[in-house]
């Protein structure tokens, strides 16, 4: 929050501007770094949430309280953040609590301490979701962003991958890696005859992404998978392994 919440006052005013907010859990003031409480940038900045450790107290040393980062969310108004929490009154809403909170993919825009504004579909998806969820299967668990067998895979991204949203099978569309004679492989599933695109793209930080142009690898093997609605690629990058890095695959119509 950006005020102490021991504060009766300021914490009676917010509870009365957001009268669906929890009645507990309340943390602040945040600290930017170079401000303490207030309202944060909406074109870009950085929480963390810092665990308290166990009172360290050696002999002849000032004792202390170390911290530890519990979690930390580093957003901007680009890099594919929710444009309608960009000033447009929207708040930032995690899609799931396990999410990571530096990418951008794990936020959605929505009302604060309210329901995240839909996130637009793949194409395709509608038309799957009404197939593979049973009658009677409540909305809110139908939704793309949603993740009703609790893999911690949501079922946008089942549907993309190829897998089952109610069998908490997250193997099955997360992403593999290996080495095949110092050259760096991914393998995944994607979805057959589908007008989806996968893009591969590497990262130094989990920040700033570059996508792979796709010159710099090759497609070793497209096996059927899934009783054929799937296919399992394989694909190898042509330089050897030189520096660690972060690979992420996005779907895109």
């Amino acid at each position: 929050m950006g005020f102490d919440p021991n504060d009766e006052v300021a914490l009676a005013a917010f509870r009365q501007a957001y009268a669906s907010s929890p009645t507990s859990g309340f943390v602040g003031p945040w600290n930017t770094g170079t401000t303490i409480g207030g309202k944060l940038d909406d074109g870009g900045g950085r929480v963390r949430l810092l665990r308290p450790g166990v009172m360290v107290e050696d002999e002849g040393a000032e004792p202390f309280r170390p911290y530890y980062i519990e979690d930390a969310i580093e957003w901007n108004d680009d890099d594919g953040w929710p444009a309608a929490a960009d000033g447009g009154g929207m708040a930032l809403l995690r899609v799931q609590p396990h999410d990571r909170g530096n990418l951008a993919l794990s936020w959605a825009a929505g009302t604060a301490f309210g329901e995240v504004d839909p996130i637009p579909s793949l194409p395709g998806y509608d038309v799957w979701a009404s197939e593979i969820f049973p009658p009677g299967f409540p909305d809110a668990d139908k939704l793309a962003h949603a993740d009703p067998d609790g893999d911690r895979v949501t079922n946008g991204a089942e549907y993309a991958f190829a897998s089952n949203p109610l069998e908490g099978d997250a193997g099955a569309s997360v992403p593999a890696v290996s080495v095949f004679e110092d050259r760096f492989q991914i393998e995944f599933r994607m979805r057959a005859s589908s007008p989806l695109r996968y893009t591969i793209s590497r990262s130094t930080n989990l920040l700033d992404w570059s996508p792979i142009d796709e010159s710099k690898f090759d497609i070793v093997s497209d096996t059927p998978a899934g009783e054929g609605i799937a296919v399992r690629r394989t694909v190898r990058f042509n330089a050897p392994l030189s520096s660690a890095l972060f690979y992420r695959i996005a779907v895109t119509p």
